[in-house]
């Protein structure tokens, strides 16, 4: 957390108490992209689990398992419109920052 710029304080009210938070309400979403070093699937951090299932899906394609309806032909045009129809839902698609920072990450690999 060297060189960072904190953000501004955020007032959070939990039960009866009245807090404040800073740098420390995005410290958990970066568990989400965290390397822990793992092969097993549960281990891996979101980004690689979003291409290894955009991989799976071009792969299945690929071996004529599945079928690409109005996309190219290639591996490489369905690959780039699966990322681009990503869908972030539930809970945790609320973190700020959530979509620009898994776009930057797959964007990496």
């Amino acid at each position: 957390v060297l060189r960072r710029t904190d953000p501004p304080t955020k007032q959070v009210r939990f039960g009866g108490a009245t807090f404040e938070l800073g740098w420390e309400r995005f410290v958990c979403a970066e568990f989400v992209f965290h390397e822990t070093g793992g092969e097993d699937e549960g281990d891996l951090p979101l980004h690689r689990g979003v291409m290894q299932a955009v991989d799976a899906a071009v792969d299945a394609v690929a071996r004529g398992e599945a079928e690409a309806v109005a996309v190219g032909s290639s591996g490489d045009a369905l690959r780039s419109a699966l990322l681009r129809r990503i869908v972030l839902s539930g809970g945790s698609a609320n973190i700020a920052g959530l979509p620009e920072r898994l776009a930057h990450e797959l964007e990496a690999l």
